[in-house]
């Protein structure tokens, strides 16, 4: 907020701090701004199994990364990547074809699995702020595909879904969720979810760390068409074979160049976005400094006049003394015979003030 107003004891605060002092007051954990967008709601909360969405020489391969940890380490059952995606219809030749529910053999491949295994596949969308959607919302689940061949004793997958990225989740208490036993050695602590950012434009999540392998590979296929295209280059002007031959050499080539300028346009496309979400985690992180500052001057300032019940007190005293103030002083522009456009910039912010006043109290408990 850019107003600042001056304090009984000549400190110097901002009402938007002053108008969450109740509510860091009655928290007992200190709400913590991470890269992911927001403030955690604590009662959505969850972990999950990062993954980047590459294993062997597959990419974009999350969803089905996330099944197979499931099973490895949940169901002790021993099947590999190339086993689990031949059961769930992905060619090996799709080696960076991501998981689509509209392509109907992707769909189809999904319920092989959850057949297979007697599994209950539960997807979860996350929220901006990396919280699992409430039950009741109407975008809380994406899907969920449940075997046909055994309704008993199903076994559950839930997956945390990022938009296009999928991660196995292992513990939420608001959904009853509580497999983290079976992956005894994961450091949930460490920064792998850094690469997980929101990104506002798209509505969903972005996975950098995949968007950078994704470009490595790219980069090395545009080396081998490249080289393709100079022997069929030198092969559609051979004159020693037959002109059906060269003729099937320049189709050939036209889609490689075609493959190769695709490919160049995706890497420029990542790149971009690549930058973008770089330039957004370095905003949040100088929020989330200046989130810290605050905290630490709110802290110091409930010192400062007596504690946690005097502070309130003063607070709402203040606040209340500020609304009265400013509703008289919109009665009084409203009746000032001043230019329109004078007029209206003043009641303009006048009101914004007296909402962030309103905001205040609602906050430390008085409706109005």
């Amino acid at each position: 907020m850019n107003i600042h107003l001056i304090y009984n004891n000549n400190n110097h605060k901002s009402l938007f701090d002053l108008c969450k002092i109740n509510q860091n007051l009655e928290k007992n954990s200190k709400k913590r701004f991470n890269i992911y967008g927001g403030n955690h709601h604590q009662d959505r909360k969850f972990m999950d199994i990062f993954n980047n969405g590459t294993i062997e020489n597959y990419t974009n391969s999350c969803m089905w990364i996330s099944i197979l940890q499931y099973l490895n380490n949940v169901l002790n059952i021993d099947i590999n990547i190339h086993e689990l995606r031949d059961m769930g219809k992905m060619s090996r030749y799709e080696n960076h074809s991501i998981f689509d529910a509209d392509i109907p053999r992707h769909l189809e491949g999904l319920q092989n699995v959850a057949n297979a295994f007697n599994l209950e596949i539960v997807c979860y969308n996350v929220d901006g702020d990396k919280t699992l959607y409430d039950r009741d919302n109407v975008v809380s689940l994406a899907r969920v595909i449940k075997s046909v061949t055994n309704a008993n004793n199903l076994n559950t997958v839930y997956l945390a879904t990022y938009g296009n990225h999928f991660q196995l989740i292992t513990k939420c208490d608001y959904h009853n969720i509580d497999i983290a036993r079976y992956f005894p050695d994961y450091n949930y602590e460490r920064d792998e979810n850094k690469f997980l950012v929101f990104n506002d434009d798209s509505n969903g999540y972005v996975n950098v760390n995949e968007l950078i392998v994704r470009n490595k590979l790219l980069e090395e296929e545009i080396k081998k068409l490249e080289d393709e295209i100079k022997t069929l280059k030198l092969l559609k002007d051979d004159k020693n074979i037959s002109s059906s031959m060269r003729t099937d050499y320049q189709i050939r080539l036209g889609e490689v160049i075609g493959e190769k300028s695709e490919m160049s346009l995706e890497i420029v496309k990542n790149r971009s976005l690549i930058s973008k979400i770089e330039l957004k985690r370095k905003k949040y992180e100088n929020k989330s400094l200046k989130d810290e500052d605050n905290q630490k001057q709110i802290k110091e300032f409930i010192k400062e006049n007596g504690g946690e019940e005097k502070t309130k007190e003063f607070a709402t005293n203040f606040l209340i003394e500020k609304k009265f103030e400013l509703e008289n002083d919109i009665k009084k522009y409203k009746s000032f015979q001043i230019p329109e456009e004078e007029k209206q910039l003043y009641l303009s912010q006048l009101n914004s003030t007296l909402e962030e006043v309103n905001e205040g109290l609602s906050n430390l408990g008085i409706f109005n």
